[in-house]
């Protein structure tokens, strides 16, 4: 007697079930890094006195760099090199 029914899953089904979660957690990426953005722009705002101009400016090129991460592997690398450079004690990433 079998204790245990293996499911029978396609691959198709699990092909679909990584694109849905491929694409819930690009979503959550989305809204972390909208939520993260508007705290740096408060904090800076009120601060140091930035206003919407040269919030604008930092939002774009936050951007920029974000777009970069994807086209370049060793995008992280480079940018723990600078903060480093700046004294700024973040954690390096690993991957």
């Amino acid at each position: 007697m079998r204790s245990h029914i293996r499911p029978k899953v396609t691959n198709k089904q699990r092909a679909m079930v990584k694109e849905l979660v491929a694409g819930e957690m690009e979503g959550q990426r989305e809204v972390v890094t909208r939520r993260l953005m508007k705290l740096v722009c408060l904090c800076i705002s009120r601060d140091f006195g930035f206003g919407p101009v040269r919030l604008g400016r930092l939002v774009e090129s936050i951007n920029r760099l974000l777009a970069e991460e994807g086209r370049e592997p060793e995008f992280w690398y480079r940018v723990d090199k600078a903060l480093e450079k700046l004294g700024l004690g973040f954690e390096r990433e690993t991957d």
